[in-house]
């Protein structure tokens, strides 16, 4: 994930960076942490944001015309404005943003926040796979089910179809590495959203399929599935 942080003044920035980094190391989260003194930076850059703390009131360019014009080149980032006036959050449907806080709220406000926007960009991403036939297909990665292999094919179980790709499992779960996804079996990836039952080593998904869970992935995946429905829980 990449967090952007823009705020004119040096105090606010460094006190959200640094509530940014105890948050992400405490839930374990990856990302890439970028600051910005004005919204001039922040346009001029060419860095893609897929998170972005942006004050409301700065000098020059103010952080609700800013984000206007930053969402026609990234259309996908979550803007969570940070003011001192909660009355601005009237403004901020032109930009849809995706949360309002104000710089007196306590931290757990912004890893609210940062959990939040982790389950929505999951949700948003969306891989390119090569299909059996010829072609591709984009598929998002919350309407995957699951991923098998067998006959060394790899048959993508999507809500509405089944794909046969030639894109491999290996090649899958690396693209879809720190999302809602684990690789139970070397024949199986599994969707958490998805999973109707565990038991032993036997996972049921929703649709009925029963899934074999590996004996030396049985301790970590069900630390990292019960990780995954906390968090999504208490958001």
């Amino acid at each position: 994930m990449v967090i952007g942080i823009c705020d004119d003044e040096q105090y606010y920035r460094n006190a959200i960076k640094n509530q940014l980094i105890v948050i992400l190391n405490k839930n374990g989260i990856e990302a890439e942490l970028i600051s910005f003194s004005n919204a001039q930076e922040l346009l001029n850059s060419n860095v893609i944001c897929e998170l972005l703390f942006l004050d409301i009131e700065m000098e020059g360019e103010n952080g609700l015309n800013a984000a206007m014009d930053y969402v026609k080149k990234n259309k996908r980032v979550l803007i969570v404005f940070i003011t001192s006036h909660g009355e601005y959050s009237k403004q901020g449907y032109k930009v849809s943003a995706f949360r309002f806080i104000e710089k007196t709220d306590d931290v757990s406000c912004i890893e609210e926040a940062v959990l939040s926007a982790k389950i929505k960009l999951m949700k948003q991403k969306e891989l390119n796979v090569a299909i059996l036939n010829g072609g591709v297909a984009c598929i998002k990665a919350d309407d995957i089910c699951y991923v098998e292999v067998s006959d060394r094919k790899t048959y993508i179980h999507t809500v509405d179809d089944i794909l046969v790709s030639r894109t491999t499992i290996t090649e899958i779960t690396a693209i879809l590495q720190n999302t809602c996804f684990y690789l139970v079996h070397r024949a199986f990836l599994v969707n958490y959203n998805y999973i109707k039952l565990v038991k032993k080593l036997e996972i049921t998904m929703d649709n009925g399929m029963c899934i074999p869970l590996s004996e030396k992935r049985r301790k970590d995946f069900y630390h990292c599935f019960m990780a995954y429905m906390y968090e999504r829980g208490n958001l």
